[in-house]
């Protein structure tokens, strides 16, 4: 596989250097990490704990670097991601590395995090990165906030 594209993805870290503040608080009130973090994962994301900043499995992805030199990536975000934060983080510059937000020559997308998947626009972005041989339009259309 010489092409990948991600969706929101949470590359250094949900919330990154800001858990480490929000540990240190819990901490000077008694409460342990493992318990702080496994608070961010209770309900729809048992999954979130891992992401965030700072996590063990996130330092231990990262620990070569974030990308595969011999890779190509497309990175898509949006600045309305309220599980990506800061949003940016979606977003890490690199070589063989492009970034796209929703919102690049579309201001009335509000697609937020989960909104990007059912996107037809942030679709037509990722067939173009896996196919650029085949290019398509990438629509510019309304996409509401929280309701995508």
């Amino acid at each position: 596989m010489d092409k990948f594209v991600a969706i929101a993805a949470p590359w250094l870290g949900t919330y990154g250097d800001n858990m480490a503040t929000i540990r240190a608080f819990a901490a000077q009130l008694g409460v342990d990490t493992a318990t702080v973090d496994a608070a961010v994962g209770v309900g729809l994301c048992p999954a979130c704990s891992e992401m965030l900043g700072g996590d063990p499995f996130m330092t231990a992805l990262n620990a070569d670097g974030v990308y595969d030199p011999a890779v190509t990536y497309t990175n898509l975000d949006t600045r309305y991601d309220e599980l990506i934060v800061p949003y940016t983080i979606g977003l890490v510059p690199g070589p063989n590395v492009t970034n796209f937000f929703m919102q690049d020559g579309c201001p009335v997308d509000y697609s937020d995090h989960l909104a990007i998947a059912g996107s037809h626009r942030g679709a037509m972005i990722a067939l173009n990165a896996l196919d650029p041989a085949h290019p398509r339009p990438v629509p510019c259309e309304f996409v509401p906030p929280l309701t995508g």
